[in-house]
């Protein structure tokens, strides 16, 4: 929350992960958000991203958080 008391929902991390996972299917729009979003993420939360998008694919999507 916003000192203001503005919320963000926006949730980089997860955005990436799915936008990943289509990127790595083929799929052009996966890998346009995905470069949309990973412009404005740290290198640190691209690795966080890339490591959840490991384990959803590992697991068969079974694990890929809420």
């Amino acid at each position: 929350m916003h000192f203001d008391g503005r919320v963000d929902l926006r949730d980089d991390i997860r955005a990436f992960q799915w936008f990943h996972l289509a990127a790595e299917q083929g799929y052009l729009k996966g890998q346009q958000f995905r470069a949309i979003v990973e412009s404005r993420m740290s290198p640190a939360d691209i690795s966080e991203a890339r490591k959840l998008a490991s384990i959803c694919l590992q697991s068969g999507y079974e694990d890929c958080g809420a």
